[in-house]
């Protein structure tokens, strides 16, 4: 399989691309989901035999609900798990179960569990009710600090939704409530506006509130999401300037690809003003970048060289994973073979090369070499793709397909 990279924007093609920006190295270096050896001991005696077992100790159940082809997934076995003090805690408090959403008791757990996103973190009773639940990876401390809630039953997610049901609204309540909801992948938009309501213009602005609205994932047109690039500066001395441009970059870029792809073109162009309309210089990334993205979508080729070009000198000529992912893009695009195309997609992934070298983008390299014909230096690259492929184990199927290709061509 070959990883390439996502590039910090929302995008809507991305279903039918490989595009994993943080775990591209990690994956390289990571070969099994499973612990082994050490850290947590998983068990494997089926399900309903670890339910019995669980309900007769009364212990809880820790369940890594996983994929094998996930990045973060990866990651946690390999990172988290093994760390000593969670494995300490883990295997003291829980009966600790491994998962593979796609295999054996796993599909049944699946559909069962409504699983849609991976890793999802679970702790279940012996009767296989849900006691605290949490999606996506995250690292040891936080990991910790999750096992001891899971412990704590007024701290579990079901008892944080009896308590709301009940009619609890106290702020600090309804954030904890609010924030525990979106980390387990539940809907919270009921508690979300009953939190934001009891803020005044005075407590609006601070490092807590922030991080909700990020959890919230907002659009262009939530007040809050106004709000925060409203009051850009006061936010920015709460959490960081690099944050709040970070979180307005990406809420802009989503709403901007979902309008091109899939609100069309007059929606599109709204979408644009509506960055302009906020009058902050740095997202002249984002608007660059809907232009490059509709020239292709168009089929505009000419106009994707020069944004895209306009692009990467701008905000990602020092970033390899960026430029390996454009160029890559490009040799998959086999529908043009304009030579103007070809060479820009060689200038990144030459530039990509210089900033660090590795399998992936020196095969993308030798791959934009073999479409220009270039077969003697092609040939100099895919081999040396391999050679980085094999001492980052990595798998390299494709680069041997490649080699085969520019030999029967030399």
């Amino acid at each position: 399989m070959k990883y390439k990279v996502f590039y910090r924007v929302i995008d809507p093609t991305s279903e039918q691309r490989t595009t994993v920006r943080s775990w591209v190295v990690l994956l390289a270096m990571l070969t099994a989901s499973a612990v082994t050896g050490q850290g947590i001991d998983f068990l494997h005696e089926g399900w309903e035999k670890i339910k019995a077992q669980a309900a007769a100790d009364d212990k809880i159940i820790f369940v890594d609900a996983y994929t094998t082809w996930c990045g973060p997934c990866k990651w946690m076995a390999a990172e988290v798990f093994t760390d000593p003090e969670v494995a300490e805690f883990y295997n003291s408090n829980f009966i600790n179960v491994q998962l593979d959403m796609e295999k054996g008791e796993g599909i049944d757990f699946l559909a069962e569990y409504y699983v849609t996103a991976f890793p999802t973190l679970f702790f279940i009773d012996g009767q296989g009710e849900i006691v605290h639940k949490r999606v996506g990876a995250i690292p040891a401390d936080m990991f910790l600090a999750f096992g001891k809630e899971a412990l704590d039953p007024t701290q579990r997610i079901g008892s944080l939704m009896q308590r709301y049901r009940a009619g609890e609204r106290d702020p600090d309540f309804l954030y904890t409530y609010t924030t525990k909801m979106l980390e387990a992948g539940m809907g919270a938009s009921e508690a979300a506006e009953a939190y934001f309501a009891t803020t005044t213009p005075e407590t609006f602005v601070s490092a807590r509130n922030f991080a909700l609205i990020r959890m919230l994932q907002p659009d262009m047109t939530d007040l809050r999401f106004l709000l925060v690039a409203e009051h850009h500066a006061a936010f920015s001395r709460q959490v960081g300037e690099e944050a709040v441009n970070a979180f307005i970059r990406d809420v802009c870029n989503g709403h901007v690809m979902r309008a091109l792809y899939y609100d069309g073109d007059a929606a599109f162009a709204d979408a644009i003003e509506r960055v302009r309309d906020l009058h902050l210089d740095f997202l002249d990334e984002v608007i660059t970048f809907g232009y490059m993205h509709q020239a292709r979508k168009n089929d505009d080729y000419e106009q994707y060289i020069a944004n895209t070009w306009k692009y990467v000198k701008r905000y990602a000529w020092d970033d390899w994973n960026v430029l390996n992912t454009f160029a890559w893009e490009i040799y998959e695009d086999t529908s043009y073979d304009d030579r103007a195309y070809l060479q820009l997609g060689e200038k990144m992934a030459r530039r990509s090369v210089k900033l660090e070298e590795n399998y992936y983008n020196t095969d993308t390299y030798a791959a934009l070499l073999y479409r220009q014909g270039r077969l003697r230096p092609a040939l100099n690259w895919a081999l040396r793709a391999v050679e980085l492929a094999k001492a980052e184990e990595v798998e390299f199927e494709e680069t041997a397909a490649l080699l085969e290709k520019i030999r029967d061509g030399m």
